[in-house]
């Protein structure tokens, strides 16, 4: 490879940076940041609102790329293993109150992408079965915590308690076979 490539773009690059500042514009047409907009900017970042008054032609997102780009946004605090290891305990159990309070220097925002680039899930919220015997399976399952993919393993089912919250007439050997994986039994009451 050849070193006047290199030194050729170099030049190119020098000669479309002096005609930038010259005309004032970027050769996509977008107009150059003045010294007094970055200077304004640097001054008064977080309020986007006045910023926008002062620097009108100029978009909110367009605002935070330079205020980034000068240095004026908020630092990233780094992760430490210390932090990562007490976000995994309480990501999946811990409310988010409790969470924002463990790390009160990170925004929500960042605290769920962390636990997203650590594969951590927070578990759903089920909603109650219709019928009354598959809800009371499902409660038995959350208090053992299993998830409803586990109870249908344990019962050797491919997805009928995963799919169970709509069931109104609901298979007896289904439930048989999760009643006794779950420690139960059943009983017969006559009036």
């Amino acid at each position: 490879m050849d070193l006047r490539y290199f030194s050729e773009n170099a030049t190119r690059g020098a000669r479309i940076s002096a005609r930038m500042r010259r005309k004032g514009f970027t050769p996509c047409g977008y107009k150059i940041w003045s010294r007094s907009e970055e200077a304004y900017v640097k001054r008064h970042y977080p309020d986007l609102e006045r910023i926008q008054r002062c620097v009108p032609h100029r978009t909110s997102r367009a605002i935070q790329a330079k205020a980034f780009k000068l240095g004026v946004t908020r630092k990233c605090k780094p992760w430490t293993a210390a932090k990562v290891l007490l976000l995994r305990k309480l990501w999946v159990r811990g409310s988010r109150d409790d969470i924002s309070r463990a790390f009160p220097e990170y925004s929500w925002g960042r605290l769920r992408a962390k636990a997203s680039s650590l594969r951590l899930r927070r578990p759903s919220q089920q909603l109650p079965a219709i019928h009354p015997l598959i809800e009371e399976i499902r409660a038995r399952g959350r208090k053992l915590d299993l998830t409803l993919t586990d109870i249908d393993h344990l019962t050797k089912n491919r997805s009928y308690f995963t799919s169970s919250r709509l069931k109104t007439n609901p298979h007896i050997e289904p439930l048989l076979r999760a009643i006794e994986a779950l420690d139960g039994h059943i009983e017969i009451v006559w009036r």
